[in-house]
């Protein structure tokens, strides 16, 4: 670098989970990869999730291991006794669908550095693309399960559709051999919808 040369910062991530296990681990395992990488590193947890976390991480020593790396807590909208787990968490979505695109304005104004990017849990990813366009920022959706879940996801719809082939329908018939339901978020508009697969 010549004297003089500003040096370039490095990219900065804000990275939205929903408030559930399964979704904030990955997206923190994503997030110390990034961190690894060189990123700075906004992770966003819920004030709920966020006072949890901190009960079972030496904070310290993760900062140690992440200097780059910053949490940050935003208000699910809920009163401090609603259940959050379980059926609750349908509550806590439905909430945070009101909330989390002003909390999260709120954050990217109060960041020291600007984000490079936002990347949002894909159940979130509405507020996230919301507040992303209003504040210029990338937005992209990263979906924490599984390959078997996405499958479930465009399953009953293809078999409508006649989408699959007769042989490869009687072989994964054995994987769906229970009633499942799935609850998934669609759109802004219509919130929850609720898909079944009988066998």
């Amino acid at each position: 670098m010549e004297k003089g040369e500003a040096e370039e910062p490095h990219p900065h991530v804000v990275i939205l989970p929903i408030p559930a296990q399964g979704h904030v681990k990955p997206m923190l395992k994503l997030a110390e990869l990034l961190s690894h990488s060189s990123f700075r590193v906004t992770f966003i947890n819920t004030e709920y999730v966020h006072t949890t976390f901190l009960s079972s991480v030496d904070i310290h020593s993760f900062s140690r291991r992440f200097p780059k790396f910053r949490f940050v807590s935003i208000p699910d909208g809920l009163p401090p006794d609603s259940p959050r787990s379980g059926k609750g968490i349908i509550d806590v979505l439905l909430s945070l669908r009101d909330t989390a695109k002003a909390s999260l304005l709120e954050v990217l104004v109060s960041l020291r550095q600007p984000p490079t990017c936002i990347i949002a849990d894909g159940i979130v990813c509405c507020a996230a693309i919301d507040a992303g366009e209003e504040f210029g920022v990338p937005v992209w959706a990263f979906r924490t399960y599984s390959a078997c879940c996405t499958w479930t996801f465009i399953c009953p719809s293809s078999f409508k559709k006649g989408k699959f082939h007769s042989r490869l329908v009687s072989f994964l018939s054995g994987y769906f051999s229970r009633k499942l339901i799935f609850i998934f978020l669609s759109d802004k508009k219509e919130i929850v919808n609720f898909s079944r697969v009988d066998r």
